[in-house]
């Protein structure tokens, strides 16, 4: 049984494309489960109109929403993903099958409608990312990885961070098991947090965190939501 979790906060902008993609692949999860944080507009209504489960917090932390929803999902594979992605229609496919063989697999990002400097250096960061996998350094995102359940709770589960929960999580997988990564298992997320802040901004926040959780040190504390 697959459960596909995905944490929201005032998600009613992107949520229905991102719940219909996951709903018109060649592999459709056993259940969605929504970890809502408190919306103040139409998300948990949208996600009950896709037949989604929906659990309420109050924390503004996503690593924990992410940790909420893992534990109280009822399939014995687990799925993160994101509120403002699209899926390509084999995704889940690619990212559960390896799963055989694997521990934990996670898969590449895109931008959904990129620019040309975007669209290049998201190609590049995507193959670079299957380089640094294979140097045992990981370059991952919260919006598409997966695991079973039972190898989730081997590594100590999800820890409450408020960014980096992603490859923390998979960082402690690599001590416990086998991580694969799947550039064939792609998402595509929005632009809204380059809009907001610039590219610049945007790649440097990201690179941080990957060097700090990567080599020791502790992630960015502040992650303020963007609508």
């Amino acid at each position: 049984m697959i459960s596909v979790v995905i944490p929201t906060y005032n998600e009613e902008k992107y949520l229905p494309k991102t719940l219909q993609s996951i709903l018109n692949g060649t592999l459709i999860p056993d259940e969605i489960v929504i970890v809502d944080d408190q919306s103040e507009d139409r998300t948990r209504e949208i996600a009950e109109e896709y037949g989604a489960r929906i659990i309420t917090v109050d924390k503004r932390n996503i690593g924990y929403a992410r940790k909420v929803g893992f534990e109280s999902a009822k399939g014995n594979l687990l799925v993160s993903a994101s509120a403002d992605i699209v899926v390509d229609k084999h995704w889940l496919e690619e990212l559960v099958r390896p799963l055989d063989e694997w521990d934990l697999v996670y898969g590449s990002i895109y931008l959904q409608n990129p620019d040309w400097i975007e669209r290049n250096f998201e190609v590049f960061l995507n193959e670079f990312a299957e380089v640094l996998w294979k140097m045992g350094i990981i370059w991952a995102s919260g919006d598409n990885f997966a695991l079973s359940k039972s190898f989730y709770w081997k590594i100590g589960g999800m820890r409450p961070l408020q960014t980096g929960e992603d490859i923390d999580l998979i960082r402690r997988a690599k001590k416990y098991g086998k991580v694969f990564y799947n550039k064939r298992a792609k998402v595509y997320t929005s632009r809204r947090r380059i809009e907001a802040w610039g590219k610049w901004k945007y790649f440097l926040f990201h690179f941080n965190n990957f060097l700090k959780l990567n080599f020791g040190g502790q992630p960015e504390q502040k992650y303020e939501p963007i609508r």
